[in-house]
């Protein structure tokens, strides 16, 4: 958790050594990172490392299964 961060501390940045460490977990653990994304009808919690859109990352203690995509809408226009 990060003090200062959104989402209460939980999301990591785009950039930086908070994208460094993100990608160092996926190197380990890919299935527990999640993208922030903005689409053009709202926000979007996706599992996996996602590059275009992306606002923000996270990571969670559980993986995602093998062969799972899953998309959480948060918003919608």
């Amino acid at each position: 958790m990060i003090n200062d961060a959104p989402f209460d501390g939980w999301m990591y940045e785009t950039y930086g050594p908070e994208y460094d460490h993100v990608i160092t977990v996926f190197g380990v653990a890919p299935a527990t990172i999640w993208t922030l994304v903005e689409a053009d009808v709202g926000l979007y919690v996706l599992s996996g490392l996602h590059r275009v859109n992306r606002i923000g990352y996270f990571i969670t203690e559980v993986a995602v299964d093998p062969g799972v995509e899953i998309e959480v809408a948060l918003d919608s226009v």
